[in-house]
């Protein structure tokens, strides 16, 4: 079995309802990760191109990083 990986950092944020302040914003830093796996290489030696799986793995982030 062959696997790869990719981690990327991003920020979201929340409000606080309840804590006695209107409309608080309070903000994480997030470290996610993605593991592929495949039981063969393709034709260029990798699980997938590293293209493709930072494409995917954005297309995932994109709406959560920064919101």
């Amino acid at each position: 079995m062959y696997w790869m990986s990719v981690e990327r950092v991003i920020c979201a944020s929340h409000e606080l309802a309840g804590a006695g302040f209107e409309r608080l914003l309070h903000g994480h830093n997030w470290r996610v990760a993605v593991h592929v796996c495949a039981g063969q290489l393709d034709s260029a030696g990798q699980v997938m191109s590293v293209d493709s799986l930072e494409r995917e793995f954005w297309a995932v982030l994109d709406p959560l990083d920064h919101r």
